[in-house]
């Protein structure tokens, strides 16, 4: 089948998710948009897929799950029996249900997810997990994926129904956040960086320094952005993850899953 359009739709509050998406489009060819649905503050509107697109979907992992701030957004696509791949990055813990999550809720959109990966990128609150990663040997692999993937979504034969399988257990493990919420030093100029770029609308607008622990999703975006970097973890913090991850050290291989013909 000859496609129209491909759409890149994308959550990626610190850019690795959006840097794996940006390799997966220097490889196809064909007319692309992407969608950035990583802020909050932005005024989104529905999309409407035929089903001679193509949608790309990547995000990062949580707890094991979907961000639930992705998964409102997400409620905005809808297909037309469209063809998806799915893309996950992760901080080399583990990414437990995400995938079989995100398919779920793409196949309630009327969008049939063909192809799946799960990509190890630098863990968010810990660099010296998967330090530098995604690699060249991890850039490699994305091209790999996507020319495979899209190889498989050109072989589609409409009407017939085809089934993803990917790892994960339909009844999803609790969404259980890490008690990591950074916090705004003395040196917070109130400049409203981090509260413009907050994903999840956790930094108040007119109180920058302070932080709504039960909208913060961890993404730590905020210690990435802060041009003085008066946003942090406490040194508490940083060795309570450090103790906690230290298990994930070990080298993880990237995993990929094609629906079956």
């Amino acid at each position: 089948m000859i496609h129209k359009k491909i759409y890149f739709v994308y959550f990626s509050p610190t850019g690795t998710t959006k840097k794996v998406l940006n390799t997966m489009m220097k490889v196809i060819n064909g007319e692309s948009v992407a969608h950035d649905f990583t802020p909050f503050h932005a005024k989104y509107e529905t999309i409407r897929f035929e089903q001679q697109d193509i949608l790309v979907i990547g995000f990062p992992v949580y707890s094991g799950r979907v961000p639930a701030t992705f998964t409102e957004r997400i409620a905005l696509l809808e297909g037309n029996n469209t063809p998806a791949i799915i893309v996950a990055t992760y901080g080399n813990r583990d990414y437990d249900d995400a995938l079989i999550e995100m398919k779920s809720l793409l196949t309630g959109r009327e969008i049939m997810p063909i192809a799946a990966a799960a990509f190890v990128t630098e863990h968010n609150m810990c660099p010296k997990i998967a330090t530098g990663r995604p690699d060249n040997n991890d850039l490699q692999e994305i091209a790999l994926f996507t020319s495979r993937a899209f190889e498989q979504i050109k072989s589609i034969e409409y009407p017939k129904y085809y089934d993803l399988h990917v790892k994960g257990d339909s009844n999803y493990r609790d969404y259980l956040l890490m008690p990591m919420q950074p916090h705004s030093a003395e040196n917070c100029n109130h400049c409203g960086i981090c509260a413009n770029l907050c994903p999840a609308g956790a930094i108040p607008l007119e109180s920058p320094q302070q932080t709504d622990n039960e909208r913060c999703i961890r993404c730590m975006r905020c210690i990435r952005v802060c041009p003085v970097q008066a946003r942090k973890l406490t040194e508490q913090q940083k060795l309570g993850a450090e103790k906690h991850l230290s298990k994930y050290m070990i080298y993880r291989h990237n995993e990929t899953f094609l629906c079956n013909k």
